[in-house]
């Protein structure tokens, strides 16, 4: 320790080494314009024999030139794993993650060894057993920087290994790097004010640089190949820990068990880190590194305690230093824990299944050569531009797909699942709910789910509706699949998709379909805000106005719906006894009726007692506070954003009233209404109009007709 002191003073040394170097390397303290800087002159100055390493300032300790002159040029191997971060964003958490990772999740092979002799800090190291370690290790090397993509080897900014990089808010980070200065005798036991702290941060003038450049750069390098580069959030590991065990595990493939996911978690939570004395920096080689008075290595661990230090003058200004180029960048940072929760998921599968650029990824362009189906990202259509408003649409829409010139959401909607839709295998048992959004769908399905149990309530009150019935065209590509493949009982499926992009199977009617139609007013309403709660519709911020004309235009996520509505309206007369078209407006009128008819449709015998106990469950009012249909589940987390509008909203009939002017109104009706009369179909707008038809179109409960 004394010898790496000495020899680091050395001003003589540095020189000579730097004169020998393409890279230029000098003590930061010997900066010629240094004083020009009062602030950060004070600041380098108390970090013990600080250097600069083409300009980034880097500690002193462990950090030597003559390995820094080297780094450009270092070795690299296509079996290594770099983990990179800015300081205090997660890197020790994330190492210990790794290096269960890559033992099976064998805490046993851990426990006794100090996380920094499994998992090697890149540019800090005794000079000569660190430098034998990175060239003589045989087995697969676990690497962390901190250094910016400006300063990484030539070979990892060509992207030869896999990169994981962590990011954290810089409100968060700027904290723990405070309190982090303040207890490292390596980076001088910062005395200085909280005050000036901030602004140094913000500026870029500490050790490791600028928060942003950090960030952006590693965020390009992910954009340019997101299957070498994960890019992850320190708020979306403290969200959903196991969920983002397994996105790494998959990105460095090895795909684990739930169980051991589940254990590395239980290892790696907060509580557990803090007390492991091979992470929490407890027990080093080298005593005497941090001041554990002033703050322990591991200190809080949770988001949002800037709230605590900053005032409202500091926040604005990381605001105005930061928000705007992030947003143009696209990325979302979480800086509370409700942001993070609502934020998890999405911003999780862009990066776990590199939905925002897999249209360049060597995958996505072999299957284009072999799928028939038309499948590209929708923001690069060649006309796009020729209407604004319609662009402005599609492009509000996270990574939004073009299926065979229908627009379709990003989220948890894959290409090569789409591509192999029209040979789906229907089963002959299967039962499918097709709709346009916002037409009824969950109600149906958990109607649906209830008849064939039996109208057992208890058999599904534990079990949220998207693991009782599957949303065909959305899911995780590999459990999705998975179940739809090797379910073996009766199997409920939904769809939103028309009829022209059902499989092959489903429109040869190989199974009994349920449609359920929406008059498009009320469906628009509805739409509308949907697509304003919507994470992975982009939470629109367009008008009403805006948005009415989109739906007639058939412009909206699903396309236009009298021509999803007309397509299974005619395979309905093509064969009623397997395709049931029924409407919202009659569930809203006479549930029982339209329950017994449904359990009809489908075989089921159900007494009028087991027909009340359904209607009375699948009443909006028990709906909307049923946790397991109304999204407000973990299950679904992060996907909507309650406090605009709730999943379930109104479920009432005429609500478009209170929306619309008499010119919209009169809009739609120019637009369907005699489509509609032509095609034979009579849709109800209001609570009169739905009663009236009930009792003039009597259903035929024993042939479920129209």
């Amino acid at each position: 320790m004394y010898a790496i002191k000495v020899f680091s003073h050395c001003p003589g040394f540095c020189n000579k080494k730097s004169k020998k170097s393409k890279s230029e390397i000098i003590l930061a303290a010997n900066e010629p314009d240094l004083d020009a800087d009062p602030q950060r002159a004070q600041y380098v100055r108390s970090i013990p024999n600080a250097l600069l390493f083409d300009n980034l300032l880097l500690q002193g300790y462990l950090v030597n030139q003559n390995f820094l002159s080297k780094i450009y040029k270092f070795n690299v191997r296509e079996d290594d794993l770099w983990l990179a971060t800015y300081p205090k964003s997660g890197t020790t958490w994330t190492e210990e993650i790794l290096s269960l990772i890559y033992n099976g999740g064998d805490i046993e092979k851990v426990k006794d060894k100090l996380l920094p002799k499994r998992v090697k800090h890149f540019e800090v190291g005794i000079p000569v057993g660190h430098s034998r370690w990175l060239q003589s290790k045989k087995s697969q090397r676990l690497i962390a920087t901190h250094l910016p993509t400006t300063h990484i080897p030539i070979q990892l900014q060509q992207l030869k290994c896999k990169i994981i990089y962590v990011v954290r808010n810089p409100k968060d980070t700027a904290v723990s790097y405070y309190h982090h200065h303040r207890m490292s005798k390596f980076l001088g036991n910062y005395a200085g004010t909280w005050d000036n702290f901030v602004d140094l941060f913000a500026q870029g003038k500490l050790v490791h640089g600028d928060w942003l450049s950090h960030v952006e750069g590693y965020w390009r390098l992910h954009q340019q190949n997101p299957n070498q580069v994960l890019f992850i959030s320190y708020e979306e590991l403290k969200t959903d820990l196991p969920k983002m065990i397994a996105v790494i595990a998959r990105f460095v493939g090895n795909n684990l068990t739930d169980e051991i996911i589940e254990r590395i978690a239980n290892h790696c939570s907060f509580d557990e880190m803090k007390d492991n004395k091979m992470v929490n920096r407890e027990k080093l080689p080298v005593k005497g590194l941090f001041d554990m008075s002033q703050s322990k290595f591991m200190r809080k661990g949770i988001i949002g305690d800037w709230r605590t230090h900053f005032s409202d003058e500091q926040s604005k200004l990381f605001d105005k230093a930061y928000n705007h180029r992030l947003q143009e960048l696209g990325i979302n940072l979480c800086y509370d824990s409700d942001e993070a929760v609502q934020l998890a998921i999405m911003f999780a599968l862009n990066i776990i299944w590199n939905i925002r650029n897999i249209r360049e990824t060597k995958l996505f362009r072999k299957f284009s050569q072999k799928r028939s189906s038309d499948i590209h990202i929708a923001a690069h259509d060649p006309e796009l531009d020729t209407d604004p408003q319609r662009a402005q649409y599609v492009r509000s829409i996270p990574n939004a797909w073009r299926f065979d010139d229908i627009l379709l959401q990003g989220y948890l909607v894959f290409p090569n699942f789409l591509g192999k839709i029209k040979n789906f295998q229907v089963r002959e048992d299967d039962i499918w709910l097709a709709t346009y959004p916002k037409s009824g769908t969950t109600w149906t399905e958990e109607i649906l789910s209830l008849i064939a149990n039996g109208g057992d309530i208890e058999k599904v009150k534990e079990t949220v509706l998207p693991k009782r019935v599957k949303h065909f065209e959305v899911g995780l590509p590999v459990g999705h699949s998975r179940w739809l493949k090797s379910k073996k009982s009766q199997r409920l499926i939904a769809t939103h998709l028309p009829t022209t992009h059902i499989p092959r199977q489903l429109r040869q009617m190989k199974c009994k379909i349920i449609y359920v139609v929406r008059n498009p007013k009320d469906a628009a309403v509805s739409y509308y805000y949907h697509h304003r709660m919507s994470s992975f519709l982009g939470n629109y911020k367009g008008s009403w106005d805006d948005f009415c004309k989109l739906f007639v235009s058939g412009q909206l996520v699903y396309g236009d719906w009298l021509s999803h509505v007309e397509g299974f309206w005619r395979l309905h007369q093509h064969n009623p006894n397997q395709v049931l078209f029924l409407s919202y407006e009659e569930l809203k009128t006479d549930l029982p009726k339209m329950v017994a008819l449904i359990a009809n449709f489908l075989g089921k015998d159900l007494s009028d007692e087991v027909i009340a106990r359904i209607a009375t469950h699948c009443s909006f009012e028990c709906m909307k506070d049923n946790k397991m249909v109304n999204r407000e589940s973990i299950l679904l987390k992060g996907v909507f954003d309650m406090k605009d509008s709730k999943f379930m909203r109104q479920g009432v009939i005429g609500g478009w009233k209170h929306m619309f002017t008499d010119a919209q109104s009169q809009l739609f009706d120019d637009t369907y209404a005699d489509k509609l009369d032509k095609l034979g179909l009579h849709i109800c707008y209001d609570n009169e109009d739905a009663l009236a038809y009930m009792q003039t179109n009597r259903r035929n409960i024993e042939q479920g007709g129209n």
